[in-house]
Parts: structure tokens; sequence; C-alpha cells
């Protein structure tokens, strides 16, 4: 694959988005850090603006798929289970 084959973005809006979703991965919230894959989940069609933009009546609402994970301190017997909700912001990030 050449260089030109590939449609990578790299404005301020794209990179951000690759930034929250590196730091999900790496706090284990969710299981992936590709931005495509956690966009593909929360939206109908991607090439579509309204769902693009949080403007779609149909995935307006859905949320990004967190893990739940067990945090286990060393000597210490308590589990804890954690799970968050994240909300789309304005621009639906």
């Amino acid at each position: 694959m050449k260089a030109g084959d590939r449609n990578i973005c790299l404005c301020k809006l794209h990179e951000n988005m690759r930034f929250k979703v590196e730091k999900l991965h790496q706090l284990k919230l969710i299981e992936t850090k590709n931005p495509e894959t956690v966009s593909e989940c929360v939206v109908c069609d991607m090439k579509h603006k309204p769902c693009a933009y949080g403007n779609c009546s149909r995935c307006k609402s859905k949320e990004i798929p967190l893990t739940t994970h067990e945090i286990r301190e060393p000597g210490n017997q308590a589990t804890v289970n954690r799970t968050e909700e994240i909300e789309k912001d304005s621009k639906g990030i």
C-alpha cells in the first residue's frame, strides 16, 4: 500500500477524537483504540453528515460501549467493578 492509497486526516477534530479514544483504551474503559471502530458503534452511517454531527434521530442517543473490568489492589481482597457512561459533546464526539 502506498501513502497515497490511505485516507488519513490529521485535522484538529479527528486528532482530538483519536486522543480521546486512546485515553479511554489506556484506562481500559473500551476494548479498541481505533477511532473508526468506536465511531461505527455510535452512528448509523459514517458518511451521513447528520449522524457524524449528532443530529440523526436514530443514532444521537447511542453511546460508546464501555467495558466492565475488575480493579484489584495488591494485598486488598476487595474487588471494584467500574462502568461509566460517556455522552457525546455538541460535535458528536
